[in-house]
């Protein structure tokens, strides 16, 4: 008596075989107990190989943790309306601005900070 092949069992399990062999293979497994037993182990190491796959899958509840944390880090940052990045980046320029325009030669920032430093040099210590 000829055995079905391996592979032939593993399609079958895996549903890529035509009707008619799908029905010629079902048959030999009902009549033959050795690949009956084949096709029983091979199931049970498709079981076991997909449950070793969901242990490697990183659970989908641990990364939606993950974003909620980071959005609220991100919305803590920014501000919750993104107004704070606004005033952030408003008050960075305008203190740039003034440290630029107090290094201009003439400009009345240095003149004022020149004359502070006048009297401070000059008053007693």
């Amino acid at each position: 008596m000829s055995h079905t092949a391996e592979g032939s069992i593993q399609a079958l399990l895996d549903g890529e075989l035509s009707r008619a062999e799908r029905a010629e293979v079902e048959r030999h497994l009902d009549g033959c107990a050795a690949c009956r037993a084949e096709a029983d182990r091979l199931r049970a190491a498709s079981t076991e190989f997909t449950a070793a796959l969901g242990l490697l899958d990183r659970p989908a509840a641990l990364e939606r943790a993950y974003h909620a944390v980071s959005r609220r880090r991100w919305r803590r940052w920014v501000g919750v309306d993104g107004g704070q990045v606004l005033r952030r980046a408003a008050a960075l320029v305008l203190g740039v601005a003034t440290v630029a325009s107090a290094t201009v030669p003439g400009s009345p920032l240095r003149d004022w900070l020149e004359e502070l430093w006048a009297e401070d040099a000059a008053a007693p210590a």
